[in-house]
C-alpha cells in the first residue's frame, strides 16, 4: 500500500534522469567519433608515408585514404615522413572542434 505522498515519485525521478541520460549518450557518441577519426587519420598517415617513401605524392595518397567525412586541415610530406592534421566530425552541437595530428615515418626507398 502506498503512502499518500508517494504519488508521482517514479515519474518525477524519470523526468529528472532523462537529461542526464541524454547528455551521457551524446558525450559517448562524440567520443566515439573522435576515436574513429584518430584511427582513420593514423592509417591515412601511414599510407601517405608509404607513398612518400617510394617517391610519390604522400599528401594526396593520405588524403585519398581518409574516409569521406574527414578532411585534412594540413599535410606535409617528404622523404618517407608525413604529418597531417584532420578535424574530427562534430556530431553534437556545442562541442568544440578537435584537431587530430598524426605523423608517420618510413625509410626512404625512392633512391634505391
Amino acid at each position: 500500500m502506498r503512502r499518500r505522498g508517494d504519488r508521482g515519485q517514479a515519474t518525477l525521478e524519470l523526468v529528472a534522469m532523462v537529461p542526464f541520460v541524454l547528455f551521457v549518450t551524446a558525450t559517448l557518441l562524440q567520443l566515439a567519433a573522435v576515436v574513429w577519426a584518430i584511427t582513420d587519420t593514423t592509417e591515412a598517415a601511414r599510407q601517405g608515408a608509404r607513398a612518400s617513401s617510394m617517391g610519390h605524392d604522400g599528401c594526396s595518397a593520405a588524403e585519398s585514404a581518409l574516409s569521406g567525412s574527414l578532411d585534412a586541415v594540413s599535410c606535409s610530406a617528404g622523404g618517407g615522413s608525413l604529418g597531417m592534421e584532420v578535424r574530427a566530425p562534430i556530431i553534437v552541437p556545442g562541442f568544440e572542434d578537435v584537431v587530430i595530428r598524426r605523423e608517420a615515418n618510413l625509410p626512404d626507398v625512392s633512391n634505391r
